[in-house]
């Protein structure tokens, strides 16, 4: 199967972070975006700082609000268990983790429930720009046709393209290109090169 096909045409997926949110106010952005189901894409779902959002408090939360949750940090999250998705100064190969078996599961997991719920994808970051959950998964999910909208932490929605022209202005190094390159989202350029000393 091509990984680039434009096969979910008419789809969307939004993308959430928890930051250091209260539970009501995240539930707030949830129902005001009609979100029915919330993809986890934490690698380690816990914080010391919102322990509100650990993975089983997470879960109760979203169930008394009857908003679906799956975990699939395992699968989807930033920071791979295994050594080889790493470069030699041990920072993350986004072009290696999606090209991987385990990703491609959780990949497929995600687009059904894409498929049937408005679903919102969550990892800490308030802003998506440099996050895993866009620069990640939501970069493949793109290639698929699907329609990224990012919901920001005052309520309002970012669209995938707004972020795209932001993250130029502000991260040009990202597009250090040869005219003939290949696009940057599928450059190295636009590989973030994320420590696995840093949570996500």
């Amino acid at each position: 199967m091509a990984a680039n096909r434009p096969d979910h045409q008419g789809l969307a997926a939004w993308t959430i972070g928890h930051s250091n949110h209260t539970a009501e106010r995240l539930l707030d952005l949830l129902r005001e975006h009609g979100i029915t189901a919330v993809a986890d894409v934490r690698t380690s779902p816990y914080s010391a700082y919102s322990s509100q959002f650990n993975r089983d408090q997470l879960q109760r939360l979203l169930e008394t609000a009857d908003i679906g949750y799956v975990f699939l940090g395992l699968e989807l999250g930033g920071r791979p268990n295994d050594l080889a998705m790493y470069d030699a100064e041990d920072h993350v190969r986004y072009d290696l983790v999606a090209a991987s078996e385990i990703f491609a599961s959780g990949l497929e997991r995600l687009l059904r429930g894409i498929s049937a719920y408005r679903v919102a994808i969550l990892c800490g970051e308030e802003d998506a720009i440099s996050c895993h959950r866009r620069r990640l998964v939501g970069r493949v999910l793109v290639e698929r046709g699907i329609a990224l909208e990012h919901i920001r932490g005052d309520g309002s929605v970012t669209p995938e393209a707004e972020m795209a022209g932001r993250e130029v202005s502000e991260f040009p190094e990202r597009f250090q290109m040869t005219l003939d390159g290949p696009p940057p989202w599928r450059s190295e350029h636009a590989v973030k090169r994320l420590s696995r000393t840093v949570g996500e």
